[in-house]
């Protein structure tokens, strides 16, 4: 579950002549500075490669990985425990301009709502009452998103002074108090949070409900002993998520007359953020970025797809996706809580100074 598959630029979706220049605009190059944080690191080994090739051919005889990226001959292999998600120095203009296109272009919003348009990313939450379930979920789930990028890059900050070739990070509740609480945040910060765990609840529902699918599944690497160590630890992790998949329920969406056309629309959307997140000019950022957003993909077409049988075929690449997103949800939850310990221990220890002073 920690390599991923890259498409090659040459095999890259192509994008719509009409919405060419607006994407163009927000590719940017990156400081010198950043280069090195932000660069993947592509180390792969020549047995690991020869496993590759050994996976892709059993994929290949199996009807239920058949996704075309993965059978082109244009791929690129990544191992995400050498690129962990953390703090690059990818800041400034160059991220406000892809949030601003996600949040601005691809999510729905009220009639008419002109400080949207002003400042997307400051959306206030009560204006989404305004909207039917479906579109308001969808801004949830790309907040919760949002939540959870900024969370892992405050948790896993640069220490100061450590820009050089040996960096290190940790916690910087500075950082997290500036993304979530601050007077700019204009009191949104509490309801960016509650929209990480709507988005997370999302994930384990569907992780539940392919759970007939990931049964079936081999989960081929070609060493017996680990396919069946792995399968084990996969349907763990579905057990554990259907203790909580009663809390989102998915069959209150998509019910009424224009279902057909709403999900499309949806489709339409995440396709885009997709496009925008190649865009990104951070190598590493975007590589998470994509992966999360394929996850939340994933997790959509598994609770909302048509199939035979109620039951969803997955690629071997959404099924990454798919855990991958549930992992740094889950991640991302769990820096939370030590943030709020920390934020816990500041004011104890402020009264105690106010106290003995």
């Amino acid at each position: 579950f920690h390599y991923l598959t890259l498409t090659n630029k040459e095999d890259a979706p192509v994008i719509n002549k009409e919405d060419a220049p607006a994407i163009k605009k927000l590719c940017t190059s990156v400081s010198e500075e950043e280069v090195e944080l932000s660069a993947v690191d592509d180390t792969i080994s020549l047995e690991q490669l020869a496993e590759f090739m050994v996976w892709k051919e059993y994929d290949q005889t199996e009807d239920n990985f058949c996704d075309v990226q993965e059978n082109s001959q244009n791929l690129s292999y990544v191992d995400l425990l050498l690129n962990p998600e953390r703090y690059t120095g990818y800041s400034g203009q160059s991220t406000q301009r892809i949030w601003r296109a996600i949040y601005q272009e691809n999510c729905f919003r009220p009639e008419g709502d002109h400080s949207f348009v002003a400042t997307p990313v400051l959306f206030q939450s009560s204006l989404l009452q305004e909207l039917c379930l479906e579109k308001r979920a969808f801004y949830r789930l790309i907040s919760g998103l949002h939540s959870s990028i900024n969370i892992h890059l405050s948790a896993m900050y640069i220490k100061t002074g450590e820009l050089s070739s040996s960096p290190r990070f940790g916690p910087n509740l500075g950082e997290f108090v500036q993304r979530f609480d601050s007077a700019e945040m204009q009191g949104q910060g509490t309801l960016w949070l509650k929209n990480l765990y709507f988005a997370y609840l999302v994930v384990l529902r569907a992780v539940s409900r392919a759970e007939r699918y990931l049964e079936s599944q081999a989960f081929y690497t070609g060493d017996t002993a680990l396919d069946r160590d792995v399968k084990r630890r996969v349907m763990e992790i579905v057990q554990a998520a259907k203790d909580c998949s009663f809390l989102f329920d998915e069959s209150q969406m998509f019910t009424g007359e224009a279902s057909k056309e709403l999900k499309n629309e949806f489709n339409t959307h995440f396709k885009n953020i997709s496009r925008i997140m190649d865009c990104v000019g951070c190598d590493k950022c975007k590589l998470w970025g994509k992966l999360q957003v394929h996850g939340i993909g994933t997790a959509l077409k598994v609770l909302f797809a048509q199939s035979r049988n109620g039951v969803v075929k997955l690629s071997r690449r959404e099924i990454v996706a798919l855990f991958n997103v549930l992992g740094r949800f889950s991640s991302s939850l769990h820096h939370l809580d030590n943030f709020r310990q920390m934020l816990q221990d500041q004011r104890e220890a402020a009264t105690l100074d106010e106290e003995t002073y």
